[in-house]
């Protein structure tokens, strides 16, 4: 979830980016793209994913949302939630990599601990985000911007 919802945010940040002319470097672009680049054997360049960790690309994902709509969003990397979270992370590379079977164990902790992470950390810091975006790219005058309407 937390993958998925990073990268649609990725995705919008990019999007808006090449919509409104907004310069990125090559390296922002591959890397809001998820994109890495090689060369094949006849020498023609090639794309393939790029696979970021997860706790630098949530961080990297927090400032193309700053830079593209001019929020001032911030991810506490010092809090108690984040060390929730780097755990949350090594729990699901440890079952989503098992070495062997007791690597599929979750205990009641490690259960509790992922569900503080959610709570704490990236609930709201998804919904954060969405609301910060919603409010930069509503449309003049609706309810949900925070434009008013042009006047004669």
């Amino acid at each position: 979830m937390i993958e998925g919802s990073t990268y649609l945010l990725k995705q919008t940040a990019l999007t808006a980016a090449i919509t409104s002319r907004i310069p990125l470097t090559p390296a922002e672009y591959a890397l809001m793209a998820e994109e890495t680049f090689d060369l094949d054997t006849s020498g023609k360049p090639r794309s393939a994913p790029k696979f970021l960790r997860l706790a630098d690309n949530l961080k990297f994902t927090v400032e193309c949302v700053n830079r593209v709509f001019r929020t001032e969003l911030k991810l506490d990397v010092a809090g108690s939630s984040w060390s929730d979270f780097k755990t949350a992370v090594e729990i699901r590379n440890r079952i989503t990599h098992p070495k062997s079977a007791a690597d599929f164990e979750v205990s009641e902790a490690e259960v509790s601990c992922c569900r503080r992470m959610s709570e704490e950390l990236f609930y709201e810091l998804i919904s954060s985000m969405v609301t910060a975006i919603s409010e930069k790219i509503a449309p003049r005058g609706s309810p949900g911007g925070k434009h008013e309407p042009d006047t004669p």
